[in-house]
């Protein structure tokens, strides 16, 4: 319940702002792109999201990190970033790397999951085929 109260506020809210402030092609889309994900999650609080829609959402969101990194990365190059924008971008760099570093290590922790823990990785793999197997088959 806390869930939709917030939500129903959060879009009240932001729908006041964008209409005291309306009047420009960005805030336009930045409106229509909120009010999209507010709705969402009304509906998802209520009865629940599609699998597809929640994929989109995930792609979505992703898709508008790249824009807005691809937009701090132009504006660094011109040299027209504000110091504000100067910080965003800084922490952008530190989250970014921070997120490889976890890749590589867990990349790394897969790839000699044998050496450090003692457990291979293909015997694991064909124990569940023969579970499975035996399940199938429905052997004991």
């Amino acid at each position: 319940m806390e869930k939709q109260i917030a939500a129903i506020f959060s879009l009240l809210s932001f729908n006041y702002l964008m209409f005291k402030y309306w009047g420009t092609w960005k805030v336009t889309l930045l409106a229509l792109i909120v009010n999209y994900f507010f709705i969402c999650i009304l509906i998802k609080s209520y009865i629940g999201l599609p699998k597809f829609i929640e994929d989109f959402n995930v792609i979505f969101i992703f898709g508008i990190c790249i824009l807005g990194a691809y937009n701090l990365w132009r504006k660094n190059k011109a040299g027209t970033l504000t110091e504000y924008e100067k910080r965003g971008w800084f922490l952008m760099r530190i989250y970014s790397s921070l997120f490889i570093l976890a890749l590589l290590v867990f990349a790394l922790i897969f790839i000699f999951m044998e050496y450090i823990y003692g457990v291979y990785l293909w015997s694991i793999f064909m124990g569940y085929i023969f579970r499975l197997r035996l399940i199938v088959l429905g052997g004991s």
